[in-house]
């Protein structure tokens, strides 16, 4: 048996609020909340990256991954975690559907799949 290495470099953002005056009241609000920022980091990290490699033994030579068939469905869950966040509206879905060119497939799937249960 051969040991395969896989090794996933991710990159991600985290946005943390906190209400002030001014910047400088700002940065005293943030530094206030201490190691809270990591709790509240783990809680809504958006990936914004991610590359996949493989490799044969500790010191063999990597092998891109060209297709995560699991981070499509993380970005998906990701991005329905923050607009859930961010409660967005009815008219702000809209607006995003037609930004992504799905408004019409969105309309033909709501009519055809009515008669389903919501699955989600």
């Amino acid at each position: 048996m051969k040991n395969y290495y896989f090794k996933m470099l991710r990159t991600y953002e985290t946005f943390i609020q906190v209400e002030a005056e001014n910047p400088e009241e700002a940065i005293k609000e943030f530094e206030k909340l201490g190691d809270t920022i990591y709790d509240i980091e783990l809680e809504q990290t958006c990936i914004t990256d991610e590359s996949l490699t493989i490799r044969e033994g500790w010191e063999g030579v990597e092998t891109p991954i060209n297709e995560n068939p699991f981070f499509k469905f993380d970005k998906a869950d990701e991005i329905v975690s923050l607009l859930k966040k961010l409660d967005v509206d009815g008219e702000t879905m809209e607006y995003i559907l037609k930004k992504v060119g799905m408004e019409d497939q969105m309309a033909n799937q709501l009519v055809n799949n009515k008669t389903q249960k919501n699955e989600y």
